[in-house]
């Protein structure tokens, strides 16, 4: 394919997504939805791909930012994820990374399971949430496999992958690996399904995610 067949086929996928963005917009404000791919706000006519991607992951790290903003302030269970922070984010995975404190171990003084285990349900859960904004969802299966400790003073990096996202379920799986020499914590996978709200119900929920 040479350099105007790809030009041609990006604007191809640039004008069908400003045809899917006004579709979205002329629809009923509802605050359960599936945010599609971004369109990218550009001033250039002839985006280059790079400048698509570009746009695209910065719309997902945003996304990124305001669900974990969320963590940071939650009143419930949420609070054990309150000290991660967001590094990426785009349409699939996100990365996160947590140092590892007092609050997070166990009387050995390395990360404690439940811990780790909360993680996996609660970072895998905002890889969705990125995509699908305030859909609820439900555990349906979860588990973990740990590796190594993780001491006190230790930086993670948290890697959730959302294998494949239908109409009523998610599939992920996470790793937690050491930054400072990308060995393998822990590694979890977790099934969420989509739980449906009557219409009558969707104006007086708060946001989920």
């Amino acid at each position: 394919m040479n350099t105007s067949e790809i030009r041609a086929a990006g604007l191809k996928i640039i004008r069908n997504l400003m045809t899917l963005r006004n579709s979205i917009e002329n629809q009923p404000l509802n605050i359960f939805q599936t945010i599609p791919i971004p369109n990218p706000i550009s001033q250039d006519p002839h985006p280059s791909l790079t400048d698509i991607i570009n746009a695209n992951e910065r719309i997902y790290q945003k996304r990124l930012e305001e669900v974990i903003y969320r963590l940071n302030s939650s009143p419930n269970f949420n609070k054990v994820a309150e000290k991660i922070r967001p590094v990426s984010a785009s349409s699939k995975t996100i990365v996160v990374e947590m140092t590892v404190e007092h609050e997070h171990v166990n009387n050995k003084g390395t990360l404690h399971g439940g811990q780790t285990a909360a993680l996996v349900d609660i970072v895998t859960a905002r890889a969705v949430a990125v995509t699908h904004k305030n859909v609820p969802m439900a555990s349906t299966d979860l588990s973990v496999s740990y590796f190594l400790p993780a001491k006190i003073g230790e930086t993670l990096l948290i890697e959730g992958i959302v294998l494949k996202a239908g109409k009523t379920m998610a599939f992920t799986e996470i790793e937690f690996r050491r930054r400072s020499d990308k060995a393998l914590i822990a590694k979890g996978k977790h099934n969420l399904a989509f739980v449906p709200i009557p219409a009558d119900k969707l104006n007086s929920l708060e946001p989920y995610y």
